[in-house]
């Protein structure tokens, strides 16, 4: 049996993103552009033949997504705020504690506590939450 014949059967109700969830995150980039809708298709496509293959395939997955956030980084939000802030930083516009290295090491401190924190409880919890 091939993917292709076996597709229909799954789950839908079993998802990490629901339909709601890809139409939020994917339908304002993708609906006047038909290529790039049709390559994510090859791409989960290619995800669900290569992890249905086995463990290898899961891992190649797994390589392949994280390779995947990396590659895409560039075409982010994130990737241009930090670009600019650093060019601010290297005109000289910047006070220290607003460098983008401390920023974001200042950033990463907060997300790691809130990690360590949540492990020590055993649960996850919303770091702007004020229930905590």
């Amino acid at each position: 049996m091939t993917i292709a014949s076996a597709f229909e059967e799954f789950d839908r109700n079993n998802v990490v993103y629901d339909v709601e969830t890809f139409e939020v995150m994917f339908q304002d980039g993708l609906k006047y552009n038909p290529h790039a809708a049709e390559s994510l298709a090859f791409l989960m496509f290619r995800m669900v033949t290569e992890i249905t293959s086995g463990v290898e395939g899961v891992e190649r997955v797994i390589n392949t997504l994280k390779l995947g956030v990396q590659w895409v980084y560039p075409y982010t939000q994130a990737h241009k705020m930090s670009f600019r802030a650093y060019l601010y930083h290297l005109g000289g516009l910047l006070l220290v504690q607003d460098y983008p290295e401390t920023v974001a090491q200042r950033a990463i401190d907060r997300a790691e506590q809130h990690l360590r924190e949540t492990d020590d409880d055993g649960q996850a919890s919303d770091p702007e939450s004020d229930d905590d």
